[in-house]
């Protein structure tokens, strides 16, 4: 029980408090959520890859990894849902509850529990991936034939994190480092994000609930908790990926479902009782699965 206790334990706990604050408080999630994607997440980005040891060869393979994963999983699902003869908007639902993962507020504190700051370091670089692929190709999921693909490429270049990793690799590139009165209040900024990102967590899971297409929601957590992990470590294998990268791009990939994509489901009408549903389950579920996942792997 030990990988439990100092890993998943501080995970569940924080979750916990963000669940029973909205539930007794009533407080919304959306100001936490703002201040953590706008401020939080930023500042922890560029402070972790400006001081971070991983090589330039290394972060593009993590790049090339997490793109060629994602779409993977998304030829895997469409392909069997057109085999099921499953139709719009349904398909979408399924492939924005299975191919996005939630690498970040959720991903982000089990790597740092279980892995130190080596683990997290690349644990961000998968999840700006992550993030840009939901705001582009997430995006034009959930809206499918009235989505505006322009506004959606635009957003993910006002993205603040993706500014903070850039600005950071031009830091890192030009050898310059920031003056100490700049990165004490952002690195003081990062360290908030942890917790505040797991408290954000609990309080949106605390409205989301269980859609009724109960057969589609198991399919997309199967796909989420088994398939996409057993994909990962095929990959890690081909290419010849070991150590502690190899282990991350795993766990990362273990992660439950984005609770973006609920997100963008409601905001465009797309399923969003499957979308929130799978949500729910994998997120429930993943404790058990991760908790597997890093015996094996610690």
């Amino acid at each position: 029980m030990q990988v439990f206790i100092d890993v998943l334990l501080p995970v569940l706990l924080l979750v916990a408090v963000g669940y029973f604050l909205r539930q007794v408080a009533d407080t919304s999630p959306r100001p936490i959520s703002q201040v953590t994607l706008y401020v939080l997440v930023p500042a922890l980005a560029f402070t972790s890859l400006l001081n971070t040891e991983i090589s330039g060869g290394e972060i593009w393979l993590i790049n090339l990894f997490s793109v060629v994963l994602t779409a993977l999983v998304y030829v895997l699902v469409a392909v069997a849902a057109r085999l099921s003869n499953i139709g719009e908007p349904k398909r979408s639902g399924l492939l924005l509850g299975t191919i996005f993962c939630n690498n970040g507020n959720y991903g982000l504190p089990v790597l740092l529990f279980a892995f130190g700051q080596g683990g997290f370091d690349r644990g961000i670089l998968v999840n700006v991936n992550t993030v840009i692929l939901m705001y582009s190709l997430g995006v034009f999921l959930a809206a499918r034939a009235k989505a505006d693909l322009r506004a959606a490429l635009l957003s993910v270049v006002k993205m603040p994190a993706l500014q903070a990793v850039v600005l950071a690799a031009v830091f890192r590139w030009l050898g310059v480092v920031p003056p100490d009165f700049i990165m004490k209040p952002v690195d003081m900024l990062g360290q908030a994000a942890i917790p505040l990102m797991l408290v954000a967590l609990g309080m949106q899971l605390q409205s989301t609930k269980l859609g009724g297409d109960y057969g589609k929601v198991a399919f997309a957590t199967v796909v989420k908790l088994l398939v996409m992990p057993l994909v990962a470590f095929a990959m890690v294998k081909v290419a010849g990926i070991e150590g502690l990268t190899a282990k991350v791009l795993i766990i990362q990939a273990a992660t439950p479902t984005a609770i973006l994509t609920a997100l963008l489901a409601i905001e465009y009408d797309t399923e969003p009782e499957l979308v929130s549903g799978v949500t729910l389950v994998t997120t429930t579920l993943s404790f058990l699965t991760l908790y597997v996942i890093l015996r094996l792997l610690l």
